[in-house]
């Protein structure tokens, strides 16, 4: 009795080592609409509701999908692979960092992992006070309204107005990096980030 329960054992973890491993979260493949909102919710937050009722998106959103699909034609890339090479802590659900709930945001508007319980506010006198964060519920609305929004962008139904082609964005604290190796600064309509195009990148648009 005891040699055939130890020949089920032996043939169940040999069994085992031929069972195809069920991909991880973080290995799962996404959208390029999902994969574009969280990069849009990391680089610019999430929209506001209007008093009319509309929602109010900067051009970031737009700029970013066009950025990422000059990168992604001049390496010979997918989008969504240039995207995860150029932004990679967005798709890093292994992360647990302030932000790191960016990487699970979901198409469902279910609440992601790792959503923040405190915020804490710096004070004058060098403290730091800690307040209750607002629920995900709070902000529920607004994503689901960036998640669509990129649909539309990626549809091209939404347009970046941008002057010429670009390739590159950056916040305040990239200007001085993006000036010394020389990327060039293009308008792409009201944008709370800089973006840029890469001079060899530029085919003759940008003088």
């Amino acid at each position: 009795m005891r040699t055939t329960t130890r020949w089920t054992l032996v043939l169940a973890l040999v069994a085992s080592l031929f069972v195809t491993p069920v991909p991880s979260e973080a290995q799962q493949r996404i959208s390029d609409q999902l994969a574009l909102a969280r990069i849009c919710a990391s680089e610019v937050g999430f929209p506001v509701r209007l008093p009319d009722g509309r929602w109010q998106f900067y051009d970031d959103c737009a700029a970013i999908y066009a950025a990422i699909q000059t990168g992604a034609d001049n390496t010979d890339m997918r989008w969504q692979s240039f995207a995860r090479a150029y932004s990679g802590r967005v798709f890093d659900q292994t992360l647990t960092h302030h932000r790191s709930w960016v990487a699970h945001l979901r198409s469902d508007g279910a609440q992601p992992n790792n959503w923040p319980t405190q915020r804490f506010v710096p004070q004058r006198d060098g403290t730091v006070r800690v307040l209750p964060h607002a629920p995900w519920n709070a902000y529920r609305e607004a994503w689901l309204a960036l998640y669509e929004h990129a649909g539309r962008i990626i549809s091209g139904e939404v347009i970046a107005p941008c002057e010429s082609t670009i390739s590159d964005w950056g916040g305040e604290m990239d200007h001085e990096r993006a000036e010394r190796i020389g990327l060039i600064p293009v308008m792409c309509g009201t944008t709370r980030n800089t973006f840029y195009i890469r001079p060899s990148w530029a085919r003759g648009e940008v003088e």
